[in-house]
């Protein structure tokens, strides 16, 4: 059985791991853009636009999530980013590039392709216990 205290460090779990993410990417953005480019899923011209719309949202889900009123919304913003962001390693995979994911630029080592893809199963798991809980007043 799932208890209040469950949700609620699953989302502050989720809360460190994205305003970590997002602060790492922030502190760097030229290694952050960097290494989004080298996914080769857009054109260079709105890489900097994603990058920059990607950290901001990833920074403000970080803290969304840890509120009570937008804590599902926050969580299922960052489901679909962990769906997005896995899609994005799988095509490097499966294309055969050879490419770290970005995910905390240089602050973290790489894990490769599958490590990564782990740990962002059990990052959205994590997001579904939030999105599947009511939310108590």
């Amino acid at each position: 059985m799932l208890t209040k205290y469950s949700t609620v460090i699953a989302a502050y779990v989720l809360s460190a791991v994205f305003l970590f993410s997002g602060a790492v990417k922030w502190m760097d953005m030229p290694v952050f853009m960097a290494d989004m480019g080298h996914y080769q899923l857009m054109p260079a011209g709105l890489i900097s636009v994603a990058a920059w719309g990607l950290v901001l949202l990833e920074l403000g889900c970080g803290v969304a999530i840890l509120f009570r009123p937008s804590r599902k919304a926050a969580a299922y913003i960052l489901a679909g980013l962990l769906i997005l962001f896995s899609l994005a390693i799988l095509s490097a995979w499966f294309r055969g590039l050879n490419i770290e994911c970005g995910c905390f630029g240089k602050a973290l080592p790489d894990f490769g392709y599958t490590g990564v893809l782990i740990r962002n199963v059990v990052l959205l798991l994590l997001a579904g216990l939030v999105c599947r809980t009511p939310i108590m007043r």
